[in-house]
């Protein structure tokens, strides 16, 4: 990865390392009930910014549109109005 990494780079790192969170945890580890609980935690956390990020996204998509036909209808009524 750069220096700088793209979002899509972070995104990818942060998927794999929670995948290999409980890598090699067998049932019978000690740490295993605190690394699954943290794994889980981990895997929420990331379906929340998923679900926040795909909203904002949506909601700027809606406000360039609804920008365009506020300025577009506006444009009209200056050159019906002269």
């Amino acid at each position: 990865m750069a220096d700088h990494p793209s979002l899509n780079d972070r995104a990818v790192a942060a998927l794999a390392a929670v995948a290999a969170m409980d890598h090699d945890i067998g049932t019978d580890d000690p740490e295993r009930h605190i690394v699954w609980q943290l794994k889980n935690q981990a895997c929420g956390v990331l379906a929340d910014a998923f679900v926040r990020a795909h909203n904002l996204a949506y909601l700027a998509e809606t406000v360039r549109r609804d920008m365009k036909a506020v300025v577009a209808d506006t444009r009209k009524k200056e050159i019906t109005n002269g």
